[in-house]
């Protein structure tokens, strides 16, 4: 094996360790759970909202451990441009995959109301 190879196996092996090492980090990441109250959080999703703008807002709450990597993997799954507008409940326990998910799937909070018989709205 010429050195010229030797350097470039190398190189390829380096590379794939790193590769490697940031998927670990970013996986890890995502299955560490969020920073909330015990009662949980409510996040609201205006439409429009960027993946960095909700990035942004995540990371001055202090909800995610690692906002990049929340970033990262929403790029990487096609998330980042399927997250659905909305008022969410953050529930204690929640991972930061959990959180990714919930945004993508949609389920918002629900509230009920009623309508008192006679009054109009």
């Amino acid at each position: 094996m010429s050195r010229l190879q030797k350097g470039l196996t190398t190189l390829i092996l380096l590379a794939a360790l790193g590769l490697l090492s940031a998927l670990y980090l970013v996986d890890r990441a995502m299955n560490t759970g969020l920073n909330l109250d015990e009662d949980g959080e409510v996040l609201l999703i205006s439409p429009g909202l960027s993946l960095a703008g909700l990035v942004r807002e995540l990371a001055q709450r202090e909800i995610l451990c690692c906002p990049r990597a929340f970033a990262l993997s929403a790029r990487i799954s096609g998330a980042a441009t399927r997250i659905k507008a909305g008022e969410y409940l953050l529930a204690p326990g929640m991972t930061a995959e959990d959180l990714l998910r919930t945004l993508v799937q949609g389920e918002v909070m629900v509230r009920s109301f009623t309508i008192i018989e006679g009054w109009t709205v």
